[in-house]
């Protein structure tokens, strides 16, 4: 119950950043209300999948499904409403963030996600490292950031890939204190999921061009096709005007050529 509750708290969480970033890209109300249903149901459906593959049944959770498959989800969502899919996985990363904010407070209710021991192991006098409120901070901090990326036009396309990264990064770190078991090679499969989300942010980052390199190449090839213009003008002027300084050469030996003739026909 606790989940539902806690998604549906998600949505109007989603809603807000929507409305408040939602005019940068244009988004219409309807896509401001409708989005954030659409992030949540893609975000369960990663979540779920995710748990599939670690743990071989569908009841579990993992959001590091929702970090790698709602890009899909989302992606096909996008082309059906006619929208750019690099702004919808743009306005996508805070709102996932947001959810990793929620998605933990929900955690440590339910009790799962425990940090490692620090003392008193199995007593009433247990401290643990509080990785369910830790996690969840880092979620708010991470939406703080996305959104002041995303407000500025230099990284628009590029949201998403600085979530996976920030997210990847942190995570990793994080996951240091949280109590877990080896899932591949003897690694805990929240270690493989973050060096994963952390590289193919980075690569993607690395690779992807911004909206100003983009406008200079444009605009140098505009300036080297105005160049290559104005060159064939010039050239044709030149062939031009030596096309007239031969008629010009011609004539004037035609002339010459009239006179002499002349000359000798009143010798004779």
């Amino acid at each position: 119950m606790n989940f539902y509750l806690f998604l549906a708290a998600n949505v109007v969480l989603m809603g807000a950043i929507l409305f408040a970033v939602g005019g940068k890209y244009g988004l219409r109300l309807w896509q401001k209300l409708v989005l954030p249903i659409v992030f949540g149901a893609a975000g369960v459906a990663g979540v779920k999948v995710m748990a599939f593959i670690e743990l071989g049944r569908w009841d579990g959770k993992s959001f590091f499904g929702a970090v790698f498959f709602s890009p899909i989800l989302l992606y096909l969502f996008a082309r059906l409403i006619k929208m750019s899919p690099a702004d919808m996985l743009d306005v996508a990363a805070p709102c996932e963030a947001i959810t990793l904010c929620v998605h933990k407070i929900n955690c440590l209710i339910d009790g799962c996600c425990g940090g490692i021991v620090f003392s008193g192991a199995g007593t009433p006098d247990e401290v643990r490292f509080p990785s369910q409120i830790v996690e969840s901070a880092n979620g708010a901090v991470l939406t703080v950031v996305l959104v002041l990326l995303l407000v500025r036009e230099k990284n628009r396309g590029r949201i998403y890939f600085w979530y996976m990264f920030l997210y990847g990064v942190t995570r990793f770190a994080l996951h240091f204190f949280r109590q877990t078991e080896p899932f591949l090679w003897g690694i805990p499969s929240g270690h493989i999921w973050a060096a994963l989300s952390a590289i193919i942010g980075g690569v993607l980052l690395l690779v992807s061009r911004t909206p100003a390199q983009s406008r200079a190449d444009g605009s140098g090839g505009g300036n080297n096709a105005a160049g290559g213009g104005a060159a064939n003008g010039k050239s044709s002027a030149n062939g031009k005007s030596s096309a007239g300084g031969a008629k010009k050469k011609g004539g004037a030996s035609q002339s010459r050529v009239k006179l002499r003739s002349g000359q000798k026909k009143k010798k004779t």
